[in-house]
């Protein structure tokens, strides 16, 4: 047979079914085509991006797993070989901006107390605003201090885990400053735990103005983008009565002409009740501001989480696929069929085997539920026979196809795996081993059987074959050439139970294999030819 180029489409599979198409442009289009599609039917577009599935009250997603794993997004340790893609969205590292960030306008609070604003002068002689401020700059230094030691314990893990760090990290004690800050983090941040922590360290800010003056106050505020806003609003909750308690109290003071003159329209009668307004205004505006902060990152975690779940779904329908692709075509092809579109190769010394259950039509009764029993029969011998395939021995042996009730294999085509033998003959070695095993294990079979025994006859050849992959809708890999029929007669003119070969093959393999003249048989195409049955392999 001609070496001829065969050309085929490749198949592109990125869902359950596999689609044939022509050029290399269009498989990549195909996938991307095919991913929006299956993304299209796992979930509806209008409930990833318009609005998440969550309680109007509450804010929890509807789905427990949901709002666990939501819950759990700040405690999720990253990738170890991630450290270099650090960004200001990583949940890990939003504690440590927002603390930073607090910590600096705490400083920055306390510097103008104590020199922007001459009233702070006067009021900072009591201890409260040193003790305050104090509190506050030890919470903010253990806090530091903590979340700087969880990114080294996280940055200085060994990337890759190997021979020479496994035993370490086995070994390493309980009590190691890793696992320790590890542990305190999991347990400081958790979702009430560190809700809690996030509300009170935002009152303190408020705590330390309002310890600094005396007669009136200044009011500010912010909040944290990862705090929930039932926990936010707690915290407006203590600042808005503070600061109108404060200013009820300065409305009072006998001291008028220590007050500013900006100051004096607050002290009318009036001004009580425009300080509950804006307080209740405030308190209304921040809640509904921190709720839809709440809701938008929800939303943006929702959409991941979907965005994740289309993913592993495609991910696992990939993998099905190309499973299903592997068995019908050898993995070590399958580059040249993405990148070129088809395959088709030239391969000398390759072995072909057939091997036929001589008598399965004595066996097949299509009067007894449509042949499908033994149908079942059959595929059971072909899978055993299948499952010495897998053992290492057989690396270079491979299966072909099944016709009717004959199996077909061969060996060395795989140039690859070839090159890594020591012999060059070791591929043909395997083969005729794997055929004495096929009649074993169909002996094995027989011993199940109580009413028929089942006989195998095996033909065997060695040289040239054209091995390709044909189709459009449904490929298929197959082996072309002389060599091919010419075994095909060896197993079709054999004996039951043998193993046939040609003359030439037992000649190059009698160094291995002993072997006994049969006679001359005829051999359609080739006239008359000498064949030898094997008998056994040498002891040496």
């Amino acid at each position: 047979m001609d070496n001829k180029n065969i050309t085929i489409p490749h198949t592109a599979t990125t869902t359950t079914s596999t689609t044939t198409i022509t050029t290399s442009y269009a498989i990549s289009r195909g996938s991307d085509v095919e991913m929006l599609q299956a993304l299209q039917d796992f979930v509806q577009p209008d409930e990833i991006f318009i609005f998440p599935p969550i309680s109007k009250l509450s804010l929890n997603f509807f789905v427990p797993m949901v709002e666990k794993s939501y819950r759990r997004l700040g405690l999720r340790r990253p990738r170890m070989h991630s450290i270099e893609k650090l960004s200001w969205s990583t949940p890990r590292i939003a504690p440590f901006i927002n603390t930073i960030t607090e910590t600096i306008l705490i400083f920055v609070i306390a510097i103008t107390c104590l020199i922007v604003f001459p009233d702070a002068r006067k009021a900072v002689n009591t201890p409260t605003f040193y003790i305050i401020l104090f509190i506050a700059f030890m919470i903010h230094t253990l806090l530091l201090a903590l979340l700087i030691s969880d990114l080294a314990a996280w940055a200085w893990c060994p990337k890759r885990i190997n021979s020479s760090n496994k035993s370490m990290l086995k070994t390493r004690s309980r009590y190691d400053w890793r696992r320790i800050v590890i542990r305190l983090y999991g347990k400081l941040f958790r979702w009430n735990s560190r809700n809690v922590i996030g509300v009170f360290i935002l009152i303190l800010p408020t705590s330390v103005v309002l310890s600094t003056y005396s007669y009136y106050a200044y009011y500010y505020s912010h909040m944290f983008y990862h705090a929930q806003s039932w926990y936010s609003a707690i915290k407006y909750s203590f600042n808005s009565p503070a600061i109108v308690e404060e200013r009820l109290e300065n409305r009072n003071s006998s001291l008028l002409f220590e007050f500013p003159d900006w100051s004096y329209p607050a002290m009318s009668d009036n001004a009580v009740y425009e300080y509950i307004v804006i307080g209740l205004l405030t308190l209304i505006l921040v809640g509904a501001l921190n709720r839809e902060f709440d809701i938008n990152f929800r939303l943006s975690f929702h959409r991941d989480y979907e965005a994740l779940r289309a993913k592993e779904a495609i991910g696992h329908q990939k993998l099905q696929a190309d499973w299903l692709l592997e068995n019908i075509i050898p993995y070590y092809i399958m580059n040249d069929l993405r990148q070129h579109n088809k395959y088709s190769r030239h391969i000398e010394d390759a072995g072909v085997v057939f091997a036929c259950i001589a008598n399965f039509s004595e066996f097949y009764d299509e009067q007894y539920q449509g042949g499908q029993e033994m149908l079942r029969v059959m595929n059971e011998i072909f899978a055993d026979f299948e499952h010495q395939l897998a053992l290492s021995k057989y690396k270079d042996v491979e299966k072909i196809k099944t016709i009717g009730s004959c199996f077909m294999a061969a060996s060395g085509l795989n140039m690859t795996e070839r090159k890594r033998n020591k012999r060059s003959d070791e591929h043909l070695w395997a083969l005729l081993d794997f055929a004495l095993d096929l009649i074993h294990t169909l002996d094995d079979f027989n011993r199940q059987m109580f009413n028929f025994q089942f006989e195998l006859k095996v033909g065997y050849n060695i040289g040239e074959v054209t091995a390709g992959v044909i189709g459009t809708t449904k490929l298929l890999y197959d082996i072309w050439g002389d060599t091919v029929n010419v075994a095909s007669r060896m197993y079709s003119t054999g004996l039951k139970g043998r193993i046939q070969v040609t003359e030439a093959v037992a000649k190059r393999l009698e160094s291995r294999y002993i072997f006994e003249y049969r006679d001359e048989v005829f051999v359609k195409g080739k006239g008359n030819m000498k064949t030898y049955l094997l008998v056994s392999r040498r002891n040496n």
